[in-house]
């Protein structure tokens, strides 16, 4: 009942702008009036556009510099030591805090990801992510880790994203990377 009151308003509103509008134009002072309303109103429209877009290619960037230092800090993370005699790169986590909901749902756009709980939204009390396909995440350098001994690949990964507080936890297994 309540949307089809606001459903009425707003159309009775409209009708009232075209009415007005029709009057105006009868005269050819009205004419440009409504010729100086419509540039400005194109105007507005066009900056808004303009910061909308501004505003969507900052956010863009700053998601990219935060994957790429999720991407680094997993890489820097990757060190190969010797363990029974054999060179390896034992399985490891990184953590990070104040992720976005949007940074995070980015990242794992990338690659095949399972989620839990499958349909996700950032009022979730907590999303974890697993994938077999950090490469295609984090880019195939970012996931590869050695030395001339050794070359070691991340085989798996495990997220853990908690909206609420932004904080990311990403562990990974390694194998021997060929």
């Amino acid at each position: 009942l309540a949307k089809h009151a606001e459903t009425a308003k707003a159309v009775a509103q409209e009708a009232r702008q075209r009415a007005e509008r029709a009057e105006l134009a009868m005269t050819k002072d009205g004419r440009d009036a409504l010729k100086v309303q419509d540039k400005a109103e194109k105007q507005a429209a066009k900056e808004a556009e303009k910061a909308r877009k501004q505003a969507e290619k900052e956010e863009a960037a700053e998601a990219r510099g935060v994957i790429k230092r999720i991407g680094d800090a997993i890489k820097a993370s990757m060190v190969i030591c010797k363990r029974g005699g054999m060179w390896q790169v034992p399985p490891g986590s990184v953590s990070f805090k104040n992720v976005k909901f949007g940074v995070f749902k980015e990242l794992f756009s990338r690659g095949r990801c399972c989620y839990v709980p499958v349909n996700f939204c950032n009022s979730d009390p907590s999303i974890t992510v697993t994938s077999k396909d950090a490469a295609a995440i984090f880019g195939a350098t970012k996931v590869r880790g050695g030395s001339m001994y050794a070359t070691f690949v991340i085989s798996s990964i495990r997220a853990n994203y908690v909206p609420a507080t932004g904080q990311l936890s990403i562990s990974y297994s390694t194998d021997m990377g060929f």
